[in-house]
């Protein structure tokens, strides 16, 4: 019910996905809630499933990906790679942008091609 009147808030949702069996999911039946609201009148869509926490060499992870990206499309953002600085920036109180100024890591980048893809898109 909870999930319900959140939908009822906002325009877009950005459906975070970790690359394993039960996230990816349960990123589906949010899928699923979302077109249900949309039947029921509420405007609501899906903007974006991020997958997140990535890792390239992992197989399982680039498979779930591709699955993904079979099921929806261009739904699917680039993957934001698991990366020590995305942990390490909050323990310093600062935004991966504050933390990594000169985007030398890929997190850093991939996030901010979804700040990009959110505001253009």
């Amino acid at each position: 019910m909870f999930a319900y009147a959140i939908y009822q808030f906002a325009s877009a949702a950005i459906i975070p996905v970790k690359p394993d069996y039960l996230s990816v999911a349960g990123g589906g039946q949010s899928v699923d809630l979302i077109s249900d609201m949309q039947q029921r009148g509420i405007d609501i869509k899906v903007h974006t499933i991020l997958p997140t926490f990535c890792v390239e060499r992992q197989r399982l992870d680039r498979q779930l990906i591709a699955d993904l990206r079979t099921s929806y499309g261009e739904l699917v953002s680039s993957p934001i790679p698991r990366s020590q600085m995305l942990a390490e920036a909050p323990a310093h109180r600062q935004t991966v942008f504050e933390y990594d100024p000169g985007y030398r890591n890929q997190a850093t980048i991939a996030y901010q091609q979804l700040v990009d893809r959110v505001y253009n898109g």
